[in-house]
């Protein structure tokens, strides 16, 4: 395994328990995230993104799949 696989592993292996401990305290805190991520985080990200994006004739979900499929095709490839 590459060095660069190996420290993305590692990173992904570490952000596992983070995001289990954050859902856990979402489950046990709907309020604190009704305030926190729907009125306070979502609206501004959703428009900064809008703001990002509105003008271009396509969407930001074809990017992503776009880039996932190119990344599939090029570790087929190695």
């Amino acid at each position: 395994m590459k060095k660069r696989e190996q420290v993305l592993l590692g990173s992904l292996c570490a952000l596992l328990p983070v995001s289990l401990v954050l859902v856990l305290w979402a489950r046990s805190h709907p309020s604190q995230v009704e305030r926190l991520y729907s009125l306070g985080f979502y609206p501004r990200w959703s428009a900064l993104l809008m703001g990002a994006t509105a003008r271009l004739p396509f969407s930001l979900a074809e990017w992503l799949i776009l880039a996932a499929v190119v990344l599939v095709v090029r570790a087929g490839r190695r």
